[in-house]
């Protein structure tokens, strides 16, 4: 079995709206969520914060962690 996960970007007074998906497969789904939860704790240790989620508009911009 597959899932998708999609996303958007550009709600507001953008001129341009972007939408992706990502597709993965259910059997190895797990591995990939270990890896992230381990991604975000090292996160977390290295800012000093609790990191749960990741926004490009954040990280680009320098405004959070």
């Amino acid at each position: 079995m597959k899932f998708c996960y999609c996303d958007e970007s550009g709600m507001g007074e953008e001129p341009i709206a972007t939408m992706v998906g990502v597709v993965v497969d259910a059997d190895r789904m797990h591995l990939t969520k270990s890896e992230w939860a381990r991604l975000l704790r090292y996160l977390s240790r290295e800012t000093g914060r609790t990191v749960t989620e990741l926004h490009m508009r954040d990280l680009y911009q320098g405004r959070r962690e």
